[in-house]
């Protein structure tokens, strides 16, 4: 791929980064099964690719299983300014106005307004979900993330083969994710019978 120009204002936090990297791959060991199954066979070698999404120690680790397996991946950030503090929010506007403050909560800081009303701000005008930690943990991420890099996989190794339409997950994707996970966790369940399966397929008798 072309070399694209960057900016970068501090170099210096490059260590701290990859240290949040290695702590979210530690809570994501789907994606470190695959890393070193992608390693071993590269299944996306070949593959130029682009991403548009946010960047965090999560999407990172799927980055790296990506180039892990061969692809040439250049990433870009999504909504590259509402992501960063104060952008998304005139905090500097709301301290000025606040003639009090507190955090009731970690990830919330309430304001007191002259006039008595009060003002909740939470992750402090960030993106939610991904400042606060609470909505995508890594151990979540984890199981989607790997699903998507299977189905990259999937669709390179069966290029050509897809009409132009919307296509689902294919089964034995979904099935080896959670085969996956379960091995992870240290866990192991039934295997269905035929009759089984068809059942729970099945929309004509149930409960």
């Amino acid at each position: 791929m072309t070399a694209v120009s960057f900016d970068i204002r501090d170099k210096g936090l490059a260590d701290k980064g990859r240290e949040r990297i290695q702590w979210a791959c530690s809570e994501m060991p789907v994606l470190q099964t695959l890393e070193v199954r992608f390693a071993r066979e590269c299944p996306l070698a070949g593959v130029r690719m682009s991403s548009c999404l946010h960047i965090t120690t999560e999407t990172a680790n799927l980055a790296r299983i990506l180039t892990t397996g061969g692809a040439e991946l250049l990433p870009c950030a999504s909504n590259l300014l509402s992501t960063q503090d104060n952008v998304g929010f005139n905090l500097s506007a709301l301290e000025s106005l606040a003639v009090d403050k507190w955090r009731p909560r970690p990830s919330v800081d309430e304001y007191l307004l002259q006039d008595g009303r009060r003002i909740r701000l939470l992750a402090e005008g960030r993106l939610v979900n991904l400042a606060a930690a609470e909505g995508h943990p890594a151990a979540i991420m984890d199981m989607g993330f790997a699903n998507q890099a299977l189905c990259v996989a999937h669709l390179w190794a069966h290029q050509g083969e897809f009409a132009n339409q919307v296509h689902g997950v294919p089964r034995e994707v979904d099935g080896e994710v959670a085969r996956l996970k379960l091995e992870a966790l240290g866990l192991s369940i039934d295997t269905l019978t035929q009759k089984q399966s068809t059942y729970l397929a099945s929309w004509r008798e149930g409960t």
